[in-house]
């Protein structure tokens, strides 16, 4: 038997969406699962990258957006393909 990355992003990457996967996660949540820092995830909120909603006052950012983060080419500061 081999190992399988089970992970809730890994599922959603190979078309095995689990119903265990949360609509909304937490910025520390969104920073791991895209191996980013938690300053990073809020950069991104604030410059409209990523969208956020507030829950009392908790910062949620929808799963589906972090898939669709991920899928994206991104620009860095000067102006080249990361």
């Amino acid at each position: 038997m081999h190992n399988q990355d089970t992970s809730p992003l890994s599922n959603s990457l190979h078309g095995r969406e689990s119903e265990r996967t949360p609509l909304l996660v937490s910025k520390r949540a969104a920073a791991t699962l895209l191996s980013l820092c938690v300053r990073t995830i809020d950069n991104l909120i604030a410059t409209k990258q990523l969208p956020a909603r507030r829950v009392g006052r908790r910062v949620l950012i929808p799963y589906a957006a972090l898939l669709q983060f991920a899928r994206r080419d991104h620009i860095n500061g000067h102006g080249a393909k990361k």
